[in-house]
């Protein structure tokens, strides 16, 4: 019987899985649709199909929900958000430096979680944290670091800056979630609420950008992000942060290089080198440096995992 912490890696592992055919979406997607226009398809399908899952769940909730609409509202900016961010980007930066700053998203998990919480880091874990941060440089930049030494900061740059901070930030503001809230009636009222807020966007690009007949396989698409990105990845997302902490589960966001580089190798046909091997060799190494678990008398007292 898989426990508590195993548990948190398989759930935190698949939503990463479910994140990484990102990339691939992104470059099928681009000169289709806008990126608000993206980001509101996203979320509608999302909503529709939590919807009737979770309308119960959220009227039961409702006197908590209400008591706490700060908190929901700053997350479902953020959720709203975060995925459009992405889209403004790809339109001036390059790809090398959008995973780049993204890897950045872990960073900003841990730091805020320190500053709001005090969550503690051990010497082990900032070890793990750093060599998975090398293994990802080493893979995006294809074992040639000069690469980043042409880094040129661009409005993109700027947008995928911001996506890393929401990221961040939204991860780290689930430890606020109330007890009386379960994560899925969390995560079903910041999607639709979330839904609401890019409504206006959505209409005023669509006014300058009307949408043409989208053809049966962008329909696919468009439901994958909604079904699979955007309700089944952030909710296994969610349980894993209850599960394993905050640190713990942005280390496994390292791995996302990893399954979209293997995921390029058989659908786009790309060829991948022995530098992104032995990248992802550090990433993983990292992630399982950090996880390791300390003696029992040390546990009892180190709270948080």
């Amino acid at each position: 019987m898989m426990n508590k912490r195993n548990i948190g890696y398989l759930l935190g592992f698949s939503a990463i899985i479910m994140w990484s055919f990102n990339v691939i979406i992104s470059k099928h997607m681009a000169g289709i649709l806008y990126p608000f226009q993206i980001s509101f398809f996203r979320w509608f399908i999302a909503s529709v199909f939590i919807l009737p899952f979770s309308y119960k769940l959220i009227w039961d909730a409702r006197k908590t929900l209400l008591k706490h609409w700060k908190l929901i509202l700053i997350l479902s900016i953020f959720l709203a958000s975060m995925n459009n961010f992405v889209y403004q980007a790809g339109h001036t930066a390059e790809a090398i430096d959008m995973s780049l700053i993204a890897t950045t998203g872990p960073i900003f998990l841990v730091i805020i979680s320190k500053f709001l919480f005090n969550i503690p880091i051990s010497t082990k874990q900032i070890i793990g944290f750093i060599l998975s941060l090398i293994g990802v440089i080493i893979v995006i930049s294809d074992g040639e670091l000069t690469h980043l030494a042409h880094f040129h900061f661009v409005s993109g740059d700027f947008w995928m800056l911001l996506n890393a901070f929401t990221f961040g930030t939204y991860g780290a503001l689930q430890k606020l979630r109330p007890k009386e809230i379960s994560p899925f009636t969390l995560l079903s009222i910041t999607t639709i609420l979330g839904t609401f807020l890019l409504f206006p966007f959505f209409i005023l690009t669509s006014i300058h950008h009307p949408i043409r007949d989208l053809a049966p396989q962008e329909i696919s698409i468009l439901l994958y992000l909604g079904i699979v990105n955007s309700v089944l990845a952030y909710f296994f997302w969610d349980l894993a942060l209850d599960k394993l902490g905050n640190l713990k589960t942005s280390l496994i966001y390292y791995t996302i290089p990893i399954f979209s580089m293997t995921e390029a190798y058989f659908l786009l046909h790309e060829q991948i080198y022995k530098a992104q091997i032995a990248g992802s060799f550090l990433i993983i190494g990292g992630i399982f440096f950090s996880a390791i678990k300390k003696n029992e008398k040390h546990r009892k007292h180190h709270f948080y995992h």
